[in-house]
């Protein structure tokens, strides 16, 4: 059950944990630290932390975060270290345990994915996975893991630099929002998904974190896929200062709404 909740969250928040036996060795593991770039464009993201409560209806279900963690030298890119973390609580442990950790580095001037990694822990499925993208040779290339331990190597095009679920997240942050505007982009995980942004418009929103001016904005996906015109919807309430934080967001599951409310912001 959390499986479907939890998932239609997915476009910015997801998570992990660990897996018995050795994990999947990316090439970012060992990128090293670099000091932020005086000409950084979104300073303001070094070392946030956002926290969060997931919630089924009026039923708390888990709780997720997301991380800059720093910025590390990927190609000789400064790029941000993102992880976003989630889990199910003790009540839903019970039934559907869920422990997930997704990671993404996003270039700091462009914000650009260099890649991304994947742990998902959800019931009895059990998924790793590692791209890298390639800008300028456009390839990407990677590795996944099942739950009976088989890997598989990946690789193909791109159409140059593309954007994870992640970077695009981050880069929407950086947008002028106004009511009525559209903002296009593709999001690349391992094929493109057109997407639109949707800006509807400002409202206040109280969270546990405290009360916010926020964009209410929408994305959908431009053709089939997870948020599509005709599909289920996910809204989320970013707040309309320079931070724009993502306060809260709420998608439509078949069995009813699950929403996800900031309770902790720190920088």
């Amino acid at each position: 059950m959390l499986e479907s909740l939890l998932k239609t969250c997915a476009l910015l928040l997801t998570a992990s944990a660990a897996f018995a036996g050795s994990e999947l060795v990316n090439p970012f593991e060992m990128a090293p630290s670099t000091p932020m770039p005086a000409n950084a464009p979104k300073t303001v993201w070094a070392g946030e932390t956002l926290k969060y409560s997931v919630s089924w209806g009026v039923i708390n279900v888990g709780e997720a975060d997301m991380k800059v963690e720093d910025v590390v030298e990927i190609d000789g890119v400064p790029s941000y270290h993102v992880t976003s973390l989630a889990e199910s609580n003790k009540m839903l442990d019970a039934f559907f345990k869920v422990r997930n950790v997704n990671e993404s580095w996003i270039g700091v001037h462009d914000l650009h994915s260099r890649g991304f990694t994947k742990r998902i822990r959800e019931g009895a499925y059990v998924w790793d996975e590692w791209v890298a993208f390639d800008p300028q040779k456009k390839k990407y290339r990677g590795q996944t893991r099942n739950k009976k331990g088989e890997t598989s190597l990946i690789e193909g095009d791109i159409p140059g630099p593309v954007y994870d679920v992640f970077s695009a997240a981050y880069f929407v942050r950086t947008q002028e929002l106004t009511p009525g505007k559209e903002i296009v982009l593709d999001v690349n995980t391992k094929k493109n998904w057109p997407l639109i942004v949707k800006v509807h418009k400002i409202e206040k929103v109280k969270v546990p974190a405290g009360t916010f001016e926020c964009y209410l904005v929408e994305p959908f996906l431009r053709d089939k896929g997870l948020f599509s015109q005709k599909g289920k919807s996910l809204r989320v309430w970013l707040t309309t200062d320079k931070r724009r934080l993502p306060v809260k967001m709420e998608a439509e599951a078949f069995i009813g709404n699950v929403a996800a409310v900031l309770t902790n912001y720190s920088k």
